[in-house]
């Protein structure tokens, strides 16, 4: 039995990272004596928290950086830095570079962005957004190098992380597995399914709930997967017949 997704135009706002799926790996310095600067505010969905890098009982010089650890491999395709939004410049990063690794170690010597190529940020308290070509990995180092006021120290309010075209194969037992993951637009797509017997496909979202059902028959079969009045995110789509097996899509906005 086998199965390929037709990758359709897609809308990137939907594949932005969650960020219960990113953990500080590492960090350079965190300021937590004058005030909670800690890492992990940069993945709480609050820019009423900052990262602040330490200043008590003094200041720890540039550069400064944050390794982030994906839960799975994504194909990282761009980055996005929201400076504190309380109305000071303390911080806000002006040249910086971004590196990606597949194992944390490895990081090679070019970054993917980087002020010199994409263009510094500026002192203003909107969100700095910088894509590269995607990647699969599962690490991303964002390096500040230099403050807007010539200080020494480095602030975030937010870091946002976004993926396109995850492949991410999701198996169902031991001993079969389908294809693998792709994205659909919410406008549709297609299935080309080869199976010997008749079966049914069927989306899942990821607590288990049965979404869409859809029969298909024996031989060659090419459905049209509507998906118009599912949210965008994660399902699993599973194909019973001749075998239960699945694989994981990603549905994106209109």
């Amino acid at each position: 039995v086998t199965a390929t997704f037709t990758v359709v135009p897609i809308d990137s706002s939907c594949l932005v990272i969650p960020h219960h799926e990113i953990a500080i790996d590492t960090v350079s310095d965190q300021e937590t004596s004058g005030e909670n600067g800690a890492a992990t505010n940069v993945l709480d969905s609050n820019t009423a928290t900052i990262w602040h890098t330490v200043y008590t009982p003094s200041d720890v010089a540039y550069p400064h950086f944050i390794v982030f650890r994906l839960s799975t491999p994504y194909q990282v395709t761009a980055f996005e830095y929201t400076p504190r939004q309380d109305g000071s410049t303390h911080g806000m990063v002006k040249d910086y570079e971004i590196y990606l690794s597949s194992d944390g170690l490895s990081w090679g010597s070019t970054p993917v962005a980087d002020g010199s190529s994409d263009g510094t940020w500026d002192s203003t308290s909107t969100a700095k957004k910088v894509s590269f070509s995607p990647s699969a990995v599962q690490y991303v180092k964002f390096v500040a190098l230099s403050e807007v006021n010539g200080n020494a120290w480095a602030s975030a309010a937010e870091i946002n992380l976004f993926y396109n075209a995850k492949v991410v194969p999701v198996r169902e037992n031991r001993t079969s597995l389908i294809g693998t993951a792709s994205v659909l637009h919410q406008s549709g797509g297609t299935l080309l399914i080869t199976s010997p017997v008749s079966a049914s496909v069927l989306i899942y979202s990821l607590s288990g709930k049965e979404m869409s059902r859809i029969p298909v028959g024996s031989g060659v079969s090419r459905i049209n997967m509507k998906v118009q009045n599912l949210s965008c995110g994660a399902y699993i789509v599973k194909l019973n017949g001749s075998a239960n097996i699945s694989t994981r899509i990603t549905i994106t906005g209109k």
